[in-house]
């Protein structure tokens, strides 16, 4: 609870006396509630902390029904890096210029910029520091996709952290300044999921520090790994990709302080000279909330198995919520059907098994179901053309079904069976 609810009803006649005085260290305020009590309302909210004495009510009768207000993600206010006023002045500004991500289904290109405030624009007045002048242009444009787990990547911005650290003990206790202002300010938001990462490019040319933007004549290779979430856990997730130009946030000139020379290269004392060397710079990265199992399904399908499991371990409160996040696996499961059951890293039959387990802890029946059928549906009869064509080259054509592929899905298919019919399945 952070504050108490004061609503006061009228009544017939009204009544006298019966002021309201809040107080705060040495500071006060008295609120009269008297005039036209017999025919208006009156609300009132006051802080914890403050102190508060009704006056005697000389005549008439006053009725005052209290309320408190909770803040359900209060642990993340606790941390919160301003008083909560301008906490919240901020996170609506942030919330305002970041409108298209709050609606994650409807895939229409609007440009960020029409909005009016770049969330570049907001953190810096927030931080009360003037923009670099190389700032990049963020006009970025939600992407139009087609099938039902599309590309969430363009709803992601990459902010270069300010201070200098290890890249192997990276994590988001270790921030500090600015940097970790701005990861305590977005854990405040309700609708944003932030996580930390590293941006890596391998750069082989003249130029004598990763210069992303120009560089005629320069091989670059291009990555984001060492993913970490919020709550300081690595995440395995690949191939995720960054538009320097339009996502990247911050005075791209910082990378420079963190080259490092391939093997074999040396320090040049000449400018212009061939070398070759590697940026790693640390990234703080925000997106929706809501894209956050559709992303982690697209770029580590075991990551989202993993992050669901442990919630069933921590609590059953989570139920419903589990469930629909298991349906949208399950929606990813039947639009990727290659990504999910033909990873060459992954044991034959084991993310199927891991996909019944959760059914049965969660008592999911209807899931459960659905993930019966995608057994024993023909992949190719659902995929565009080149996905068929892609399954005709590398595969035979019962290997088209995902079927039960060892005895361990075999025996949980069993149970779950017995969990929504009541019948024993004996192997």
């Amino acid at each position: 609870m952070f504050a108490s609810m004061v609503l006061q009803i009228p009544v017939e006649n009204g009544h006298s006396g019966g002021k309201l005085k809040v107080q705060l260290d040495s500071k006060s305020i008295v609120f009269d509630s008297e005039k036209e009590s017999k025919s208006q309302y009156h609300l009132t909210v006051i802080n914890n902390g403050c102190q508060q004495e009704l006056e005697t009510v000389t005549s008439g009768w006053i009725v005052m029904l209290t309320f408190n207000l909770v803040w359900r993600n209060a642990m993340a206010m606790a941390d919160a890096p301003l008083p909560l006023p301008s906490l919240l002045t901020t996170l609506n500004e942030i919330a305002e210029s970041l409108r298209s991500w709050t609606t994650p289904t409807a895939y229409e290109a609007s440009a960020l910029r029409s909005i009016g405030t770049s969330p570049e624009e907001i953190i810096a007045s927030v931080l009360d520091t003037s923009l670099p002048s190389d700032v990049l242009d963020y006009s970025p444009t939600v992407l139009i996709g087609d099938s039902r787990c599309p590309n969430e990547t363009s709803n992601m911005l990459f902010f270069l952290l300010e201070g200098k650290y290890s890249i192997a003990d990276l994590g988001f206790a270790d921030l500090t300044g600015q940097d970790q202002f701005l990861a305590r300010l977005f854990k405040c938001s309700q609708f944003l999921d932030i996580h930390l990462a590293v941006i890596t490019q391998h750069v082989t040319g003249v130029l004598d520090y990763c210069d992303l933007e120009g560089g005629d004549g320069m091989n670059r290779t291009f990555k984001i790994e060492h993913w970490i979430n919020s709550t300081n856990t690595l995440i395995k997730l690949k191939g995720i990709e960054c538009d320097v130009r339009t996502q990247l946030m911050g005075n791209m000139q910082k990378l420079k302080n963190y080259i490092v020379l391939e093997e074999g290269e040396k320090e040049k004392s000449l400018p212009g000279q061939p070398r070759a060397f590697s940026c790693h710079h640390p990234v703080l990265v925000i997106w929706p909330k809501p894209q956050t199992i559709r992303i982690y399904c697209q770029y580590g399908f075991n990551a989202v198995l993993d992050l669901m499991e442990a919630a069933v371990d921590i609590s059953s409160n989570y139920r419903q919520k589990l469930i629909a996040e298991l349906g949208i696996v399950l929606s990813f499961c039947r639009a990727e059907p290659l990504k999910v059951w033909r990873d060459p890293s992954t044991k034959a039959g084991q993310r199927t098994f891991r996909l019944f387990r959760l059914c049965l802890f969660l008592r999911a029946r209807d899931e459960g179901l659905e993930l019966l059928e995608l057994l024993g549906t023909d992949f190719s009869l659902n995929s565009d053309d080149k996905s068929r064509e892609s399954m005709t080259n590398s595969l035979s054509n019962f290997s088209i079904f995902e079927g039960i592929r060892s005895e361990q899905v075999a025996r949980i298919i069993a149970d779950f069976e017995h969990l929504i019919s009541g019948n024993y399945i004996y192997l």
